[in-house]
């Protein structure tokens, strides 16, 4: 595997526009939960939204025993 640590700041390569909308829209509306970017060889390949709901129970739902 190639590592990219050595190169020049110039060298490496910018995020695109494109790449920087789909970023934003993934976190739109996120309250909880997870953005993951998966990069190989310095390219965003993949980006996975993980978001978790809880859900509350009413006092009037619970059951007493």
């Amino acid at each position: 595997m190639q590592s990219h640590d050595n190169m020049p700041p110039d060298n490496r390569r910018q995020i695109t526009d494109e790449e920087l909308k789909k970023i934003k829209d993934s976190l739109r509306g996120l309250r909880y939960g997870a953005v993951q970017i998966t990069v190989q060889d310095g390219v965003i390949v993949q980006i996975d939204r993980t978001e978790k709901w809880r859900i509350r129970r009413s006092e009037d739902n619970r059951q007493v025993r």
